[in-house]
């Protein structure tokens, strides 16, 4: 029973021709190489026509697959680009913020560094003129000296501050 199915099937393509074999052959091998839209003549309601309306609906369902995959991958790539936007823009914001933090600390220290010496400058005028207005001199008080040396000394050093933190602005710019 096999050999007289095999030689029935022989038959049969013999019997169909073999342009239809050639015609399969070639339009799975345009399907293979990627020509999704290939379809195969059907001439005939056959069992080979069958296989060829068998044959482009599978194009047909293959190509209608690939086109979903390529929707689905620009569709994924878009939403990857927008979403390493917004990790960008957070990042910067990120870094905005430690920037603007790391700035908070600086003006912090620097207005404790330059307050010192101001509170001090402060403390001996208000001497100075106490004794001004006591009718002290400086000859007669040496004490009205040392204070003014003091101011001095504490406004130089505010000066130094003020000149280093000039100096660290123009390198970080």
């Amino acid at each position: 029973p096999m050999r007289a199915m095999a030689s029935a099937g022989a038959v049969f393509f013999w019997w169909s021709g073999p342009r239809a074999g050639a015609a399969c052959l070639c339009g799975s091998r345009k399907i293979a190489s990627g020509d999704l839209s290939y379809r195969m003549p059907v001439h005939s309601r056959t069992e080979i026509g069958r296989l060829a309306e068998s044959f482009n609906h599978m194009g047909g369902e293959l190509k209608q697959a690939r086109e979903a995959l390529t929707d689905w991958t620009e569709t994924l790539e878009l939403r990857v680009n927008q979403k390493a936007e917004t990790v960008r823009q957070a990042q910067a914001k990120l870094a905005q913020s430690e920037k603007l933090a790391s700035l908070g600390s600086l003006s912090a220290v620097v207005a404790h560094e330059i307050n010192n010496p101001l509170s001090g400058i402060l403390t001996y005028t208000k001497l100075v003129r106490k004794l001004l207005k006591n009718g002290a001199s400086a000859t007669q008080n040496p004490e009205m000296l040392k204070y003014l040396e003091a101011m001095e000394s504490e406004t130089a050093r505010c000066g130094k501050i003020v000149a280093n933190l000039l100096a660290f602005s123009r390198q970080s710019a």
